[in-house]
C-alpha cells in the first residue's frame, strides 16, 4: 500500500477533513508526533516485529471496503474504524480491555531526514495510515505478541506499509533509535510481499538480491545493536506462499462489497479491479442520493480504493489477451518463491556462524512455519489483497507454535 500513497500524499493533504490532517497544521504536527515515541524509550520492549504491511495490519479492518465512497466515509469520520477486542481470538485477547491497547509503533528515524519537505511527506504518510488504513491490533505481531503473553505496550511495530528487505537497516535505525541502542529479547522479521510488486515482472527483487539485502539488514542489527544480558533472539519468517491469492478457488470465490455492490475476488481480479458499466450505474445512482455530496469527495473516489493491479502489476494485472505469457510470469514468481526461502535458510545460518564469531549475544532462527500455511476465503480482507484478522491470527499461531516447538 505504501507505493500508491507516495503517489497520493499531496492530494490526501489537500482533501483529508480531519483535525489532525489540515494544510496549515501537518508541518507542525509532523514534528511533534515524529517525537513522541522517542521520549518514552526507557524501556526497551520485550518484542519488535520488522516488515511491511502485514506487520502494520494494513487493510485489516472489515470496514476498509473496495469502495472510494465508503473510504472517504471513514476518512471523514463518518465510519469507525476503530479496534475491538471481541474481533481477535477470545484466547489470545483474554484479559484485554475493551478496545484493545495499542502497541508502540515508530516513527522514521533520523538516518532517514533528507529535509523538511522529504520529512513532512514520511511522516505523513504513516499518520494518515496509521489513522485510516492499519489497523496494529489487528495484525500478526500484536496477537503474536499477545500469544507469547505481552502487554501490548512491550510490543514495537517497527515495519511499514510497502517495505521491501532493502528497508531493514533503516527499520532497524529506528528501533535502535527508540531503544538507545538496546536489543529487545526477541525480533521478528517478516517481510513479504512487495518484492514481487511490481509493474512488470523486471521490477521485482531478484533473488540474489533478495539475500544481500536480508543479510546485509541482519548484518546491520549484529553490529549495532546491544543485545541484554540473556541474549536476543531474531526469528526469521520464510517468504509466505502469496501466489493463494491468485489460484486458491476459495479465495476467488470470496464475495466483498465493491463499488456499490456486491461481488467476488474473482471477478474484481478479472476486471482489472476497475468497475464494470452496472457498477458505475450504481455509483452513480448512490451519489445522487446522498445529499452533501462535494467535488472533493468525488475526486477522492478516482483515487481510492488504490488499484492492486496498478502498484503490484505483477501479481494482480490480467491476463486477457496474454494467457500464455502470464503463465510465465507466474512461475516465474514461484521460482522466485522458492529462491528466496532458499536463500532466506543460508542467510540465517550464515549469520549465526559470524555472530559465533564475534562473540555476540545474538541467536537467529529461521522460521518455515509461515511457508506451509494455506489460506482460505475467511483469511483475505476486502480488498482481495491484504490478509483478514482471520488471516493475521493464522499467522500469529504458526509463529507461536513454532517458538514452543520442541
Amino acid at each position: 500500500m505504501g507505493l500508491w500513497m507516495r503517489q497520493r500524499i499531496g492530494f490526501f493533504a489537500r482533501i483529508v477533513k480531519s483535525d489532525i490532517l489540515t494544510a496549515v497544521g501537518m508541518a507542525a504536527l509532523m514534528l511533534q508526533v515524529a517525537k513522541a515515541p522517542r521520549a518514552l524509550a526507557a524501556d526497551v520492549p520485550a518484542l519488535a516485529i520488522l516488515g511491511d504491511s502485514l506487520s502494520t495490519g494494513a487493510a485489516t479492518h472489515p470496514a476498509l471496503q473496495f469502495d472510494g465512497q465508503v473510504l472517504w466515509d471513514v476518512f471523514t469520520g463518518k465510519i469507525s474504524v476503530q479496534p475491538t477486542t471481541a474481533a481477535l481470538p477470545s484466547d489470545l485477547a483474554a484479559g484485554l480491555p475493551e478496545p484493545p491497547p495499542a502497541p508502540q509503533r515508530l516513527w522514521p528515524g533520523v538516518r532517514e531526514f533528507f529535509g523538511g519537505p522529504d520529512w513532512v511527506w514520511r511522516n505523513a504518510l504513516q499518520a494518515i495510515s496509521r489513522s485510516y488504513l492499519d489497523t496494529a491490533q489487528y495484525s500478526w505481531g500484536y496477537q503474536f505478541g499477545l500469544g507469547l503473553k505481552l502487554a501490548p505496550s512491550s510490543i514495537a511495530l517497527v515495519g511499514e506499509d510497502g517495505a521491501r528487505v532493502a528497508n531493514i537497516p533503516r527499520h532497524v535505525d529506528r528501533l535502535l533509535e527508540f531503544t538507545e541502542g538496546g536489543l529487545p529479547q526477541r525480533v521478528a522479521v517478516f517481510y513479504t510481499g512487495n518484492d514481487l510488486c511490481g509493474s512488470n515482472i523486471n521490477e521485482i527483487t531478484a533473488p540474489a538480491d533478495f539475500a544481500s539485502g536480508l543479510e546485509r539488514g541482519l548484518l546491520y542489527l549484529l553490529r549495532n545493536g546491544k543485545a541484554p544480558e540473556q541474549g536476543t533472539d531474531v526469528y526469521v519468517f520464510g517468504y509466505m506462499g502469496i501466489l493463494q491469492l491468485l489460484t486458491s478457488e476459495s479465495i476467488l470465490a470470496k464475495k466483498v462489497h465493491a463499488f456499490a455492490s456486491e461481488t467476488t475476488c474473482k471477478d474484481l481480479r478479472a476486471a482489472n479491479f476497475l468497475p464494470n458499466a452496472e457498477q458505475q450505474k450504481a455509483m452513480q445512482a448512490r451519489a445522487q442520493s446522498r445529499t452533501g455530496q462535494d467535488a472533493v469527495a468525488w475526486y477522492f473516489s478516482l483515487l481510492m480504493p488504490p488499484n492492486p493491479a496498478g502498484f503490484c502489476g505483477t501479481l494482480f494485472a490480467g491476463g486477457v489477451g496474454r494467457e500464455r505469457e502470464r503463465e510465465a510470469e507466474i512461475n516465474t514468481l514461484a521460482n522466485h518463491i522458492r529462491a528466496y526461502r532458499e536463500q532466506t535458510a543460508q542467510v540465517v545460518e550464515r549469520l549465526n556462524v559470524r555472530a559465533e564469531v564475534e562473540k555476540a549475544k545474538v541467536r537467529f532462527h529461521y522460521i518455515d512455519a509461515t511457508t506451509k500455511l494455506t489460506f482460505t476465503g475467511d483469511d483475505v480482507g476486502e480488498d482481495c489483497f491484504h490478509l483478514s484478522i482471520a488471516g493475521h491470527t493464522k499467522i500469529a499461531r504458526a509463529a507461536i507454535s513454532a517458538l514452543v516447538a520442541p
